[in-house]
């Protein structure tokens, strides 16, 4: 192994001439002052304010906002991969259900109590067997 304290060259130790000298900094072109990494771009762009009529009255929402409203709007249509998107963000956010503000449960009048708990009962297996498929997928990947 070589000694690093030693004069010469070799590797991790080039040539005196092609060292970086007193005031000389090793990337001198680097990254130009004021320019944006990609976390501050996105931050500014997720701030930006954006005004949406909503039975017709303006209102304004953040970039942020406006997606997570079209997130959620899709999963209530029963848009499988926005809900899996949705859940994957509250998880982000460690939301837990109790946390999360109150939804709305519609419940069709020609519905008995009876019929409500089948189709629940149906649903909740529809997502249990669909998380297993897609574990599995996953896990062959």
């Amino acid at each position: 192994m070589t000694d690093p304290t030693k004069k010469g060259t070799g590797h991790r130790v080039p040539p005196e001439q092609h060292r970086f000298g007193p005031g000389r900094p090793g990337n001198r072109k680097g990254r130009p002052k004021g320019s944006k990494n990609t976390r501050t771009i996105v931050r500014e762009l997720s701030a930006e304010r954006h005004v949406v009529k909503e039975n017709g009255e303006p209102v304004a929402y953040t970039t942020a906002e406006l997606l997570f409203i079209t997130l959620a709007r899709k999963a209530m249509t029963g848009d499988v991969r926005a809900s899996r998107l949705l859940d994957k963000y509250r998880a982000m956010f460690e939301l837990e259900p109790a946390e999360m503000p109150g939804g709305v449960l519609l419940v069709f009048d020609d519905m008995t109590v009876e019929e409500w708990e089948l189709n629940l009962k149906a649903h909740n297996a529809r997502n249990a067997y669909l998380e297993r498929t897609e574990w599995r997928a996953a896990s062959d990947d």
